[in-house]
Protein backbone atom coordinates (compact mmCIF):
# COMPACT_ATOMS: atom_id res chain seq x y z
CA UNK A 1 0.00 0.00 0.00
CA UNK A 2 0.74 3.47 -0.47
CA UNK A 3 -0.27 7.28 0.01
CA UNK A 4 -2.53 8.21 1.91
CA UNK A 5 -3.50 6.55 4.96
CA UNK A 6 -1.45 3.96 4.15
CA UNK A 7 1.31 5.45 5.55
CA UNK A 8 0.12 5.88 8.82
CA UNK A 9 -1.83 2.15 8.81
CA UNK A 10 -0.42 -0.28 11.89
CA UNK A 11 -3.01 -3.22 11.17
CA UNK A 12 -4.75 -4.70 8.19
CA UNK A 13 -8.30 -6.85 9.34
CA UNK A 14 -9.14 -9.31 6.24
CA UNK A 15 -12.18 -10.69 5.30
CA UNK A 16 -13.38 -13.23 2.73
CA UNK A 17 -17.01 -13.90 2.08
CA UNK A 18 -18.13 -11.44 5.02
CA UNK A 19 -16.17 -13.37 7.56
CA UNK A 20 -13.14 -12.17 9.81
CA UNK A 21 -10.12 -14.24 8.95
CA UNK A 22 -7.31 -12.62 10.59
CA UNK A 23 -5.34 -9.69 10.79
CA UNK A 24 -1.59 -8.97 10.36
CA UNK A 25 0.85 -5.91 11.37
CA UNK A 26 2.15 -3.72 9.10
CA UNK A 27 5.61 -3.59 8.41
CA UNK A 28 6.71 -0.03 9.43
CA UNK A 29 9.20 0.36 7.59
CA UNK A 30 8.86 0.88 3.70
CA UNK A 31 10.30 -1.28 0.76
CA UNK A 32 12.49 0.25 -1.74
CA UNK A 33 9.09 1.25 -3.48
CA UNK A 34 7.66 3.24 -1.20
CA UNK A 35 5.15 0.55 -0.35
CA UNK A 36 4.22 -0.66 3.30
CA UNK A 37 3.42 -4.46 3.23
CA UNK A 38 1.37 -7.08 5.31
CA UNK A 39 1.00 -10.79 4.83
CA UNK A 40 -1.62 -13.26 5.92
CA UNK A 41 -1.34 -17.03 4.89
CA UNK A 42 -4.83 -18.81 4.67
CA UNK A 43 -6.58 -21.25 1.84
CA UNK A 44 -9.50 -21.01 -0.03
CA UNK A 45 -11.69 -24.05 -1.19
CA UNK A 46 -12.90 -23.73 -5.33
CA UNK A 47 -15.63 -20.93 -6.43
CA UNK A 48 -15.54 -16.87 -6.55
CA UNK A 49 -14.53 -15.21 -3.40
CA UNK A 50 -14.11 -11.56 -2.34
CA UNK A 51 -11.31 -10.53 0.39
CA UNK A 52 -11.65 -7.05 1.78
CA UNK A 53 -9.20 -5.71 3.63
CA UNK A 54 -9.16 -2.81 6.21
CA UNK A 55 -6.31 -0.79 7.46
CA UNK A 56 -6.13 0.72 10.79
CA UNK A 57 -4.04 3.71 12.03
CA UNK A 58 -2.82 3.90 15.16
CA UNK A 59 -5.51 7.06 15.71
CA UNK A 60 -8.31 4.89 14.62
CA UNK A 61 -8.66 6.05 11.18
CA UNK A 62 -9.66 3.59 8.46
CA UNK A 63 -9.44 2.87 4.67
CA UNK A 64 -10.69 -0.16 2.76
CA UNK A 65 -9.55 -2.31 -0.37
CA UNK A 66 -11.42 -5.31 -1.57
CA UNK A 67 -10.56 -7.66 -4.80
CA UNK A 68 -12.96 -10.56 -6.51
CA UNK A 69 -11.09 -13.61 -7.90
CA UNK A 70 -11.70 -17.50 -8.51
CA UNK A 71 -9.87 -20.66 -6.86
CA UNK A 72 -10.39 -23.13 -9.62
CA UNK A 73 -9.52 -26.61 -8.00
CA UNK A 74 -7.22 -29.07 -9.96
CA UNK A 75 -8.34 -31.11 -12.85
CA UNK A 76 -8.81 -34.67 -11.65
CA UNK A 77 -5.23 -36.55 -11.04
CA UNK A 78 -3.22 -33.57 -10.43
CA UNK A 79 -0.85 -33.05 -7.93
CA UNK A 80 -0.36 -29.30 -6.47
CA UNK A 81 2.39 -29.07 -3.95
CA UNK A 82 3.41 -25.51 -2.68
CA UNK A 83 7.33 -24.63 -3.22
CA UNK A 84 7.89 -25.00 0.27
CA UNK A 85 6.64 -28.57 0.64
CA UNK A 86 8.90 -31.32 0.93
CA UNK A 87 7.91 -34.92 0.29
CA UNK A 88 10.34 -37.14 2.47
CA UNK A 89 11.11 -40.43 1.30
CA UNK A 90 8.79 -43.70 2.50
CA UNK A 91 11.30 -44.77 4.85
CA UNK A 92 11.67 -41.82 7.07
CA UNK A 93 7.58 -41.77 7.37
CA UNK A 94 7.73 -45.41 9.23
CA UNK A 95 9.03 -45.89 12.45
CA UNK A 96 12.44 -47.96 13.26
CA UNK A 97 9.55 -50.93 14.13
CA UNK A 98 8.16 -51.03 10.34
CA UNK A 99 11.64 -51.47 8.81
Amino acid sequence: MRGGLGGFARRAELYADDQAIGAAPVNRLPARDGSRTWSLETSAPPGKHTVLAWLRTAGGMTTAAKVTFTVTAPAAGESVVSPDVVTPPAKALCGPAHR
